[in-house]
């Protein structure tokens, strides 16, 4: 178990050097380079789910610092460079720091990445309703409109219909939807929700689909189903041809689908009229802020075999000294 322990410190203590050195060439900041090397290594390994969340809350504040720096800056110089490129840097070395942790085997398979939800702050309830919120991503707010039928909506307070979160978590989604975050809909009629952004990997969370159904646009997966506050049933995926998909609710189903790659807007059909269901919407971010969804391991690259072998040798020497 020491041999394990002393094995892990070393491979992170060089896992954290390289990432300095390759931050010192991109012009990264140290505390940056510290918040990416720690959201790494808590995704990278199981429970580590507090240090992701520590690291998030820190990352996205750093962030917040400089978009207002550089909204500043906008107003002197005519040459600011924009937020997103600093951010495609650090998306470049949690690449490598990932690639890394994999090569020198501290990495322990796919797992689940921090999904950010939706976030709703308003809505118009009827037959023609409206509902906005946002995602809170790493590179900034992305505006969620939503047009089409809406029976009520939930904006932080009231009734915490994702609990318990059994049927919202799983091997893709680390966290369920958050409290009290929901639009209800009752009625058959075509549905559209749109982003500001394109939306890397949308996550479409249900409630108590009761013997209803959706049929979407666009192609997607059943990611989890389970156990709801309503209690439990089956989804099940019918592809209609001519780019239409079905959804399929049997019992009281409540889960999770997913429409992967980069999304900017979905439309779907609620099949019959009941009391009322509950959807959210989530994502891992902006599409140009994640080149890699789980279960997708990175390759690596020219620098992680250099520091693979380094950690190796680094290794040999310290079971050497033991010997003697």
């Amino acid at each position: 178990m020491k041999k394990q322990v002393r094995r892990l410190i070393v491979g992170l203590v060089l896992l954290l050097a390289t990432g300095l050195a390759v931050a010192a060439s991109h012009g990264i900041q140290f505390t940056d380079v510290f918040l990416t090397f720690l959201l790494t290594f808590s995704i990278s390994l199981p429970g580590c789910s507090w240090v992701r969340s520590i690291a998030r809350r820190a990352a996205e504040h750093r962030t917040s610092q400089r978009r207002t720096g550089n909204a500043n800056s906008l107003g002197h110089s005519a040459t600011s460079q924009p937020v997103l490129t600093t951010e495609e840097k650090h998306m470049s070395l949690m690449r490598r720091l990932s690639a890394a942790l994999a090569a020198l085997g501290l990495s322990c398979g796919a797992h689940a990445l921090p999904v950010n939800w939706a976030n709703w702050t308003a809505g118009t309830v009827g037959a023609n309703g409206t509902a906005t919120g946002s995602f809170n991503t790493a590179t900034g707010n992305v505006n969620i409109s939503y047009n089409g039928e809406l029976a009520f909506i939930e904006t932080g307070t009231g009734t915490n219909y994702f609990n318990p979160s059994t049927p919202y978590v799983s091997a893709l989604v680390d966290n369920p939807p958050p409290a009290a975050e929901m639009l209800a809909l009752s009625v058959a009629a075509s549905k559209t929700m749109s982003f500001s952004q394109a939306v890397d990997n949308l996550f479409f969370a249900i409630v108590s689909l009761n013997g209803n159904g959706y049929r979407f646009n666009s192609d997607f997966e059943i990611v989890s189903t389970g156990q709801g506050f309503w209690g439990n049933g089956t989804l099940t995926k019918v592809n209609l041809g001519g780019g239409q998909f079905q959804l399929n609710g049997t019992g009281e189903p409540h889960g999770v689908i997913r429409f992967t790659g980069s999304v900017s807007s979905i439309t779907w059909t609620s099949l019959t009229n009941e009391f009322w269901n509950g959807i959210t919407v989530g994502t891992y971010g902006i599409a140009t802020e994640v080149p890699t969804t789980p279960p997708v391991t990175p390759i690596p690259e020219p620098e992680t075999y250099a520091l693979m072998l380094a950690g190796l040798a680094l290794l040999g020497r310290v079971a050497r000294r033991q010997k003697r």
